[in-house]
């Protein structure tokens, strides 16, 4: 078959495009151009055929399909990734995302030092969205998979307390919200699985946990994160003086609240930071302002050095060093399945061998 001249089909410009000029069925005048006179004929093949969608419109019809009707907790999971690929991709036709495209993204997640779990995060979203294009024949392939996270990201993971931290940590129990640490400290409880509590939950020796609270916006009692989130739980005596119950407290009344209401994320979040500024476990961090549009080019503001999932992590800690066995430490840890329990032992017990082979390297 005869090869197409595309380039005798158009005009060729001085600054090196070619051109292509239509009138419409208004009369209006039109002209399209490319410096590749092929690609500049596949434009031509398009006139009066309906753009390709763009990206964000592409990302919204995908949400409104996949996490529409989902929980609210699993919904703002989304929220923060799915904006922040609308900002990078929102205004390109999804039919002119190019691995390169998907790989400066990423590039640019290294520079401005994200986490190599939030560019992975990022990228398996891009990738879901993109399959749901080729699935709506909006493109014909999928360009994500051939990009990689690009190397050199930091790979934190959640480390237990320090030693000097512990410390701090159990002689700062008797200032406010203290309790509510001590729970955490002494059970490994999620944070939602806490707020939960009810003074009818506390037996003589252990603790029932039956109910979290999803506290995306207004805080709501639900099920435990899994099934096997129902569970008993050692009532340690070190806990037991910070749940003294109060005298004419209900079996139904919560044991964490607000005025008997039960408390939200911003309540939470704050008396946190009260208890970790009292007990010198928080810092000032100074951040840069300009992304938010503001005047001021820094702000200022008051971070804790301690999180409570340290103090799930540090209990699950305490169960390894003590050789809970693996069934066990799932249990009252409520784990769904025990290859959780297990990735956490194995960490565990990477540290522990990392420390020991130092201490080799020490003794010459």
């Amino acid at each position: 078959m005869k090869k197409i001249d595309y380039a005798s089909l158009f005009t060729l410009r001085k600054d090196g495009r070619y051109m292509h000029r239509w009138t419409d069925d208004h009369g209006k005048r039109h002209a399209i151009y490319d410096r590749d006179p092929a690609a500049l004929y596949a434009k031509v093949q398009q006139i009066g055929v309906a753009p390709p969608p763009t990206f964000e419109e592409v990302a919204d019809a995908w949400e409104e399909t996949h996490v529409t009707g989902l929980n609210r907790g699993t919904q703002q999971t989304y929220k923060a990734p799915l904006q922040q690929l609308r900002d990078e991709l929102g205004d390109k036709a999804v039919t002119d995302i190019t691995a390169a495209d998907i790989n400066r993204m990423l590039l640019r997640e290294k520079e401005k030092r994200y986490s190599y779990k939030h560019a992975a995060s990022k990228k398996s979203l891009l990738k879901q969205i993109l399959d749901y294009a080729v699935v709506q024949g909006y493109i014909p392939y999928n360009p994500s998979p051939s990009v990689t996270v690009p190397r050199g990201l930091k790979k934190g993971r959640v480390e237990a307390p320090d030693e000097d931290q512990q410390k701090i940590i159990t002689a700062n129990l008797d200032k406010p919200f203290g309790d509510f640490v001590a729970v955490l400290l002494y059970t490994g409880m999620r944070t939602e699985e806490a707020v939960a509590l009810r003074w009818g939950d506390i037996g003589e020796d252990s603790i029932h946990v039956h109910a979290a609270v999803d506290l995306h916006g207004t805080p709501v009692l639900k099920e435990t994160k899994t099934d096997a989130g129902e569970r008993s739980i050692p009532l340690l005596p070190q806990l037991a003086p910070y749940l003294a119950r109060p005298e004419g407290a209900k079996d139904s009344d919560y044991i964490f609240n607000d005025k008997g209401r039960l408390l939200t994320r911003g309540q939470i979040t704050s008396r946190w930071l009260n208890w970790c500024k009292a007990a010198g476990l928080a810092e000032q961090k100074t951040f840069d302002n300009r992304h938010r549009g503001k005047k001021e080019c820094t702000r200022t503001e008051w971070r804790p050095l301690l999180t409570p999932h340290q103090l799930r992590h540090n209990y699950a800690t305490v169960l390894y060093e003590r050789q809970v066995d693996l069934l066990t430490a799932k249990d009252i840890m409520g784990h769904k399945d025990i290859s959780t329990t297990q990735k956490i032992y194995t960490s565990l017990r990477q540290k522990h061998r990392e420390e020991e082979i130092k201490k080799i390297a020490d003794g010459f």
